[in-house]
């Protein structure tokens, strides 16, 4: 888990977390630069400066706001404990990569297994309501490719061995075997055209 901005900071550096971040942004606000300053509802707030407007948007149910639709309560936690002076999109970002790894999930998004990362915080987390849409879940493997994102797998794909460590042991091992059968079937046609001499 990730425990201090700067490894947030370098986490923010991946693809496949950064093909993540717009998955949950096309389900809760925007993937333009609006999305840092809109409100649960619709309406956007006035930044600078950048601070979390913890008031309910026109239209809105919650003091949801950001690209994440942080409530005011998440916000000050995230905030608390990890340094954000103020909600930025850089620190909006970082403390959307904080709820997925206090979750449980960033390996999965790491490793490209974003239905995955999905279901692990849905089972310890639901404030992104848009993991709860089926027709939203359909849509999150072509999201995540389109913005960078590579399906992949958590198991490590062990490297080639070098050639030499290959190839030279194998080497007498497959030779043995064939010379013995040339030898049976050679020696005797040979013998057979030169004679016994």
């Amino acid at each position: 888990m990730a425990s201090s901005r700067d490894q947030l900071l370098a986490a923010l550096t991946n693809d496949n977390v950064q093909a993540f971040l717009h998955v949950i942004r096309e389900g809760e606000s925007s993937n333009d630069d609006a999305a840092y300053t809109i409100l649960n509802g619709g309406e956007h707030f006035t930044v600078p400066p950048w601070d979390h407007p913890n008031r309910v948007g026109k239209g809105g149910t919650s003091t949801a706001a950001g690209a994440y639709q942080y409530v005011i309560k998440t916000w000050l936690a995230l905030a608390k404990q990890y340094g954000f002076e103020d909600f930025s999109p850089i620190n909006q970002d970082c403390g959307a990569v904080a709820l997925i790894a206090q979750h449980g999930a960033l390996d999965l998004v790491l490793s490209g297994r974003p239905l995955e990362a999905i279901r692990r915080i849905n089972s310890k987390w639901v404030e992104w309501e848009c993991f709860e849409s089926k027709t939203f879940l359909a849509q999150v493997p072509q999201i995540f490719a389109s913005y960078g994102g590579q399906v992949g797998s958590s198991v490590p794909v062990a490297p080639d061995p070098p050639l030499s460590q290959e190839v030279k042991p194998m080497l007498p091992a497959l030779l043995i075997p064939i010379l013995g059968e040339l030898a049976k079937v050679a020696i005797p046609q040979l013998g057979a055209l030169f004679g016994s001499g």
